[in-house]
C-alpha cells in the first residue's frame, strides 16, 4: 500500500510541498523498492517519476539501482518518441487529407516538457471517415503493411462485418504501427461528438490539425474507460491529470458539459475525472465527479496498480462487448448468416487460428483453439 502511494505522490510533472513531503515520510517508512519499481514500469510512470525526483532535487530517496533504471527508461523513451514522431512527420507529408493525432502522438508534443516523459506505442490518426480508407491505401503504396493475420476471417460473415470498428487494421513500417481512426470512440459510438471534434479542430500545419483542449479531454477519459477492466494504467490517468492542470484556467468545463450529452459519455467523462482526482489530486469541478467512485476511493487507492476489481466489471460486462456482440447478432438479416456468425465466433476457419497463434499444422494447431477459447472467456465473460 505504501509502495503505491509513493508512486500516486511521485507520478507528475511538477510535486506540491505536501507530495514531497509525503514521498520524505514514505522513503522512510521501508518500501519494497522492486514493487513501486515494477508497478511504475508497468504502468508508464517511471519516466515520470524520473523527471520529478530531477526537477525537484529528490533523488538521493531513490536506491541508486531503481534511479539507474528510471533513467534509462526515460531516455530509452525518448529514443523511441522520435523515431515515433519521425514516422509522424513523414505519414503527414504522404497523406493529403486532414489528419488529427490522438493520445501519445499528440500529447508527448504538446503537453508534456519533453519527449522523454510519455512513453506510447504506436500512432493514432484521426481522419474523416471518408478519408479512411484512402489514406490507408495510400500509406499501403508507400511501404506500410498490415499484419497477415486480418488477410484471413473467421468467416465470410465475420469478413463483411468490420471487426475492429473506428479504426482500420493497424499497418506496420520499421518496427512501428499506426492505426488509421475515423472515430474517437470505440464501436463509432457518439458519432456526432466526433464529426464535432473533427469540425471543431484547429489547424497546426500543413494538414495536421489538433482537437480542441475540451475534445482532447472527453476523449482521454474515454479511452480510459474503455480499458478500465481489463487494461488500467496510471499513464492514462497522468495525461488526464497533466492536461487539466495545464488549461485549469482556461478550460472550458460547460464546452465539456456540452460535448458530454449523452448520459453515457458523461458517466464515463466523470468516472475517469473522478479516479485522477481520487489518486493524483486532478482539479476537477465537483459537478463532474461520480460519487460512486468517491465512496470506494480508499477500495481505489488499494487496488488501482494492482488491477483490482472494479465496479466498472460489471458496467463493462452489461454495456461493452458482450451486448455489441448481440447488437450485431440481432442486427444481421439472415438466419443463415447469424448462424455461420455464431458458429465461426466459437470455431473459426483454421487459417484464422493459424495466423493469430503462429502455428503450422497438427497438434500445436489444435492447441491453439483451447488457448482461442480462453481468450473469449476472457473478453465476453470476465471482461479482460
Amino acid at each position: 500500500m505504501n509502495e503505491d502511494l509513493f508512486i500516486f505522490n511521485a507520478a507528475r510533472l511538477h510535486l506540491a510541498d505536501k507530495n514531497i513531503a509525503a514521498l520524505k515520510e514514505l522513503t522512510g517508512s521501508g518500501l519494497d523498492w522492486q514493487a513501486v519499481s515494477k508497478k511504475a514500469s508497468s504502468h508508464g510512470v517511471s519516466q515520470f517519476i524520473y523527471y520529478a525526483f530531477k526537477q525537484h532535487d529528490l533523488i538521493e530517496l531513490l536506491p541508486k539501482e531503481l534511479f539507474d533504471r528510471f533513467k534509462n527508461e526515460y531516455y530509452d523513451t525518448a529514443i523511441r518518441n522520435a523515431k515515433l514522431i519521425d514516422a509522424f512527420k513523414q505519414i503527414a507529408s504522404i497523406l493529403p487529407n486532414k489528419i488529427i493525432p490522438l493520445k501519445g502522438i499528440e500529447l508527448t508534443q504538446i503537453l508534456y516538457p519533453n519527449i522523454a516523459i510519455r512513453s506510447m506505442c504506436d500512432i493514432d490518426l484521426l481522419v474523416e471517415q471518408n478519408c479512411a480508407e484512402e489514406s490507408w491505401n495510400r500509406l499501403r503504396e508507400c511501404g506500410w503493411h498490415s499484419s497477415p493475420i486480418y488477410a484471413v476471417k473467421k468467416s465470410k460473415v465475420h469478413g463483411a462485418l468490420q471487426e475492429t470498428p473506428g479504426h482500420l487494421f493497424p499497418l506496420y513500417l520499421n518496427g512501428i504501427s499506426v492505426e488509421i481512426h475515423w472515430s474517437l470512440f470505440k464501436n463509432n459510438r457518439f458519432e456526432d461528438v466526433t464529426k464535432k471534434a473533427v469540425a471543431s479542430s484547429a489547424a497546426v500545419s500543413g494538414n495536421v490539425y489538433r482537437l480542441s483542449q475540451e475534445m482532447m479531454l472527453v476523449h482521454l477519459c474515454s479511452h480510459f474507460c474503455k480499458h478500465l477492466w481489463h487494461k488500467v494504467i496510471l499513464r492514462e490517468l497522468c495525461d488526464i491529470n497533466e492536461l487539466v492542470l495545464k488549461h485549469k484556467d482556461t478550460l472550458d468545463w460547460n464546452e465539456v458539459e456540452r460535448i458530454c450529452s449523452e448520459p453515457e459519455l458523461r458517466n464515463d467523462v466523470a468516472i475517469a475525472l473522478s479516479y485522477a482526482h481520487v489518486l493524483l489530486d486532478a482539479p476537477v469541478p465537483e459537478r463532474f465527479l461520480a460519487e460512486k467512485v468517491l465512496k470506494r476511493r480508499a477500495a481505489v487507492v488499494s487496488s488501482f496498480l494492482a488491477g483490482g476489481i472494479h465496479f466498472e466489471k460489471i458496467r463493462t460486462i452489461l454495456f461493452g462487448r458482450l451486448k455489441n456482440y448481440f447488437l450485431t447478432l440481432k442486427n444481421m438479416p439472415g438466419l443463415a448468416d447469424k448462424a455461420v456468425f455464431i458458429a465461426r465466433t466459437f470455431v473459426p476457419k483454421k487459417e484464422w487460428i493459424a495466423g493469430k497463434y503462429d502455428v503450422s499444422t497438427g497438434a500445436r494447431l489444435a492447441m491453439a483453439y483451447p488457448k482461442y477459447w480462453l481468450h473469449l472467456v476472457r473478453v465476453y465473460l470476465i471482461g479482460r
